[in-house]
């Protein structure tokens, strides 16, 4: 427990027996508590817990501030630890390199990533091939998913319009156009899959 929290706690437990043994000197204290409590709070840089602060301050039973302040240790301790989680975070870049392409493993390994845990943040995608805008909504279904058909990723995946989890292009001239909205023309590339001569018959 970091020394931050073990302050709260000291302060918490002082406050509550200073409550008990106290009479009518009780209003203030707990007053002078719910501040310093508030204080320390936003000397962490955060505006939480105003719910709790209300609910004290509008109960003043000895019962509902010693909860409340019982909770501050806790309540410290939990921000502390959202702030270590965010400052460990990091984030890599992550290329797939033409023999993965090749072998076709694209899916296989950001679903290695995926199914570990980790968070995809940036990604774009531009599908190639004869038929592949035709294709690609047949694939990805109704633009209603209630109208997909079974098989669909829609169909399959999704249940309202405004979540229907995918787009794809509906025709060539909207597709030239939404590429350019992602891709520079230097980052399409161009190049010779091994299995389009197995695919299309081409030698």
């Amino acid at each position: 427990m970091s020394k931050l929290c073990q302050s709260a706690c000291k302060a918490a437990r002082s406050l509550l027996s200073a409550t008990a043994a106290a009479s009518s000197p009780r209003t203030s204290l707990l007053a002078e508590g719910r501040n310093a409590a508030l204080a320390t709070l936003t000397n962490l840089g955060r505006k939480t817990l105003p719910t709790a602060y209300a609910y004290s301050y509008h109960h003043n039973s000895s019962a509902a501030a010693a909860g409340w302040l019982a909770a501050i240790p806790a309540a410290v301790y939990m921000l502390q630890d959202q702030e270590a989680h965010a400052a460990e975070m990091e984030r890599t870049f992550i290329a797939i390199k033409p023999d993965g392409v090749q072998r076709g493993l694209i899916s296989e390994i950001l679903s290695r990533f995926e199914r570990k845990g980790f968070k995809l943040v940036a990604i774009k995608l531009v599908w190639e091939g004869e038929g592949v805008i035709k294709y690609g909504r047949k694939l990805i279904g109704a633009t209603d998913p209630q109208k997909s058909e079974p098989g669909t990723i829609r169909g399959d995946l999704a249940v309202v319009v405004g979540r229907n989890i995918i787009h794809g292009s509906d025709g060539p001239e909207t597709a030239k156009a939404e590429i350019g909205l992602w891709f520079e023309p230097r980052e399409l590339v161009s190049y010779t899959s091994n299995e389009e001569k197995w695919i299309y018959g081409v030698n």
